[in-house]
């Protein structure tokens, strides 16, 4: 776990070199770095846009076992000062968690009627018909 906790602070490191390759053993490591999802999460709310980035692209590596992330996927979709390329990337990763999402789905829904860009609007379609089943 000490390992697990390493890669995860790396991915706030100055050297945007570092932040690349613990985003990228992350993802390869996929479910065995479900443990370190809440703290990938933390990372979503970074002031640097590129470690909010790469927290999301961790998340979508771990698929369904990002779970657990779920509802702060759902917060930063809701944030409208998050760049459209983050939001969208999270609406993916909700739209691989799938039914377990769920608890989100009403944050998705008001989002996607409100979105302007029209990038959210679709993933944020996607996502909905994915939770849903569908």
């Amino acid at each position: 776990v000490d390992a697990l906790d390493d890669l995860v602070s790396y991915l706030d490191h100055d050297e945007r070199s570092v932040r690349r390759t613990a985003a990228n053993i992350l993802r390869k490591m996929g479910p065995a770095a479900q443990e370190a999802t809440l703290d990938i999460v933390d990372l979503i709310t970074n002031d640097d846009k590129n470690t909010r980035m790469l927290a999301v692209e961790v998340l979508s590596g771990l698929g369904a076992n990002a779970k657990a992330g779920s509802e702060a996927l759902a917060e930063i979709i809701a944030d409208n000062t998050n760049e459209a390329d983050i939001r969208v990337k999270a609406a993916q990763v909700l739209a691989v968690i799938g039914p377990d999402a769920r608890a989100a789905l009403e944050t998705l829904k008001k989002q996607q009627a409100e979105a302007e860009d029209q990038n959210v609007k679709q993933a944020l379609g996607e996502a909905i018909g994915k939770i849903q089943g569908k």
